[in-house]
């Protein structure tokens, strides 16, 4: 359709963008994509820190020795890992934290928990590199 038709039928000349407008669109989208996908595998991506309850016992009324697997992606950086002890309804009982030094990047560690009644279940709540200061260098059975 010619611009004087069109003129005629709809009482208004076809304005054309330049150029360069579509392709200012078409960088901002991309670089959009970019963004929200560096976003998506930091927040989805792979854990860098992954652990495995392997086995849980109470040890009398008040206490509760938990064994599991810490793999890490930085080998060369302590972890502090937060242990709970639970009852089969999932109410925490007791919790400690866990300072597990540099080394290899698997390792398996037991920890005891201590509980004010019987616990039923243990499982390792979370780990982080952030180390606090009062963990210090001390190992898994301070």
């Amino acid at each position: 359709m010619s611009e004087q038709l069109m003129a005629e039928r709809y009482g208004v000349k076809a304005k054309h963008r330049p150029r360069w407008i579509r392709s200012l669109v078409v960088v901002l989208v991309l670089v959009l994509g970019l963004l929200v996908a560096y976003i998506a595998y930091r927040n989805l991506g792979a854990d860098p820190i992954s652990t495995e309850v392997k086995s849980f016992s109470a040890s009398g009324q008040d206490k509760m020795n938990l064994t599991f697997t810490v793999t890490r992606d930085q080998p060369d950086r302590a972890v502090d890992c937060i242990v709970t002890a639970n009852l089969q309804d999932a109410t925490e009982l007791g919790r400690r934290e866990v300072f597990i030094p540099s080394g290899d990047s698997s390792r398996t560690v037991t920890a005891a928990v201590t509980t004010g009644t019987r616990a039923a279940t243990g499982k390792v709540y979370g780990c982080s590199y952030t180390v606090p200061e009062y963990l210090g260098k001390t190992g898994p059975d301070r």
